[in-house]
């Protein structure tokens, strides 16, 4: 799986969101930072240039664990 895999789903659900709750901006602000810790997450395992390690962590984020 690649990190843009990994982002799309969550992605689209937070845009979603943000559409049906643009009058709400505690939820907005909740789901900005989701997002950015989404660009946080993938910009630190692009960085790991073991990629049997950068699997290893990407698996353990897919999985709940991270």
């Amino acid at each position: 799986m690649t990190t843009s895999e990994m982002l799309k789903p969550r992605s689209k659900e937070n845009y979603e969101a943000i559409n049906r709750n643009s009058d709400l901006p505690s939820i907005m602000a909740s789901i900005l930072r989701q997002e950015l810790d989404s660009m946080i997450r993938v910009i630190y395992l692009l960085n790991i240039k073991d990629l049997i390690e950068r699997e290893r962590l990407m698996s353990e984020l897919m999985n709940g664990k991270m």
